[in-house]
């Protein structure tokens, strides 16, 4: 298996190996969490070594033949918007128009804990556009620039984890890859929040699901699958009562 299978393009320094711990230590505690990333198509970099000894790097190619780890959701896609300007309107409301938007479909890959029944979630955002933001007119009139800008943007976004940040370029690519994380992510969060309550939430509860603080957690049995010395979350990485049909994840938030 380990000569066989790509390693995941999610990173391979200090911040990747810890971010992979929380998860693993968060599924084994069986507390109820997820984690949130963007999908690299290229990850960070895929490493050789010359003939002179020196490091050569090249594109990581972990997604060429696919990711049987990964599910692709459909059903959980948000909308994220780059420039534009906020207009208001006759009826005193205010609305974003124009700029540039993309769609960042979720992929989840599943997270068990050890000597637990306790399951998370990782859910990576791919950026992608529909057909529809396929500027046909401006390809028939060979401006193949703007034809294909808003798939160029989406391309861009997953396509490299750092991207070279020494032109502005490169830094305001890296604020934009930021952004898609922090906003397909939040959005994530206060639709599974409003999910559960209904559709009539109170957002004021929303701080404390979210905040940090220590979790409350319960003895498990040792006949539940767990360790004895583990502690359970009730509803943790568990199939929910209110969970819809399409057997979409829930997670706490």
């Amino acid at each position: 298996m380990v000569e066989v299978e790509q390693d995941a393009g999610l990173g391979n320094g200090g911040l990747g190996r810890l971010a992979s711990c929380f998860l693993d230590s968060i599924a084994t505690l069986n507390l109820p969490g997820w984690g949130y990333g963007l999908r690299y198509k290229y990850g960070l970099f895929k490493q050789s070594i010359g003939s002179d000894g020196n490091q050569l790097e090249a594109a990581d190619d972990w997604l060429e033949s696919g990711n049987p780890w990964e599910v692709r959701r459909n059903d959980v896609a948000y909308t994220v918007r780059f420039g534009g300007s906020v207009e208001e309107g006759a009826d005193g409301r205010k609305r974003w128009v124009g700029g540039t938007t993309v769609k960042a479909v979720a992929y989840d890959t599943p997270i068990p804990g050890y000597r637990t029944p306790n399951t998370i979630s990782l859910r990576l955002w791919n950026a992608e556009v529909s057909a529809r933001q396929f500027d046909l007119a401006a390809h028939n009139a060979s401006d193949y620039d703007t034809s294909v800008g808003p798939a160029t943007l989406a391309f861009e976004l997953c396509a490299v984890l750092y991207p070279g940040d020494g032109t502005r370029e490169g830094k305001a690519l890296r604020v934009k890859q930021q952004y898609m994380l922090c906003s397909a992510s939040l959005q994530d969060i206060m639709t599974r929040f409003a999910e559960r309550a209904g559709g009539k939430p109170d957002w004021g509860k929303l701080a404390s699901k979210a905040r940090r603080r220590p979790p409350r957690r319960l003895p498990l049995s040792p006949s539940a699958g767990g360790h004895p010395d583990e502690r359970h979350a009730p509803h943790a990485g568990r199939a929910r009562a209110d969970a819809p049909a399409h057997g979409r994840a829930r997670a706490v938030v």
